[in-house]
């Protein structure tokens, strides 16, 4: 009877910790997501006249968890797709991204670099940004 009741709660505590994960295998909290920590912006291609920026010239640290974008805006000029300096909230889902709603942009990883799609084929912009 002892080790059935043992058994039993152990199994409940094992219930009760666990979690269910995701595909990025995020189970705690605590732990970051790939778009964590800071990157910066280095390319804008759109229909619009192309943006190349050197690193530290518009520097983004996102926090997935805490759902925010801080954009650090060192350009002295205006360009598009290009966010100012200031807090936005960011939403993350597993495929989109989203800091000035309601336009979201699909994000993918390539060669260490991320990409921001809002429907560049048709004349949205293509953002990359890398890390420092």
């Amino acid at each position: 009877m002892r080790k059935t009741l043992f058994l039993l709660s152990l199994t409940l505590i094992a219930l009760t910790y666990s979690c269910d994960k995701d595909e990025n295998n995020d189970c705690s909290p605590s732990q970051s997501h790939a778009l964590d920590g800071e990157w910066h912006l280095i390319n804008v291609s759109c229909e619009c006249l192309p943006v190349e920026l050197e690193l530290g010239e518009n520097i983004w640290t996102m926090d997935v968890a805490a759902g925010t974008l801080t954009v650090e805006d060192n350009t002295t000029e205006d360009y598009p797709a290009v966010p100012e300096s200031g807090n936005y909230e960011l939403i993350v889902t597993s495929d989109s991204l989203y800091y000035e709603l309601p336009y979201g942009y699909t994000y993918y990883f390539e060669g260490g670099d991320l990409y921001l799609d809002q429907q560049s084929e048709s004349d949205g912009p293509l953002v990359r940004l890398t890390r420092p």
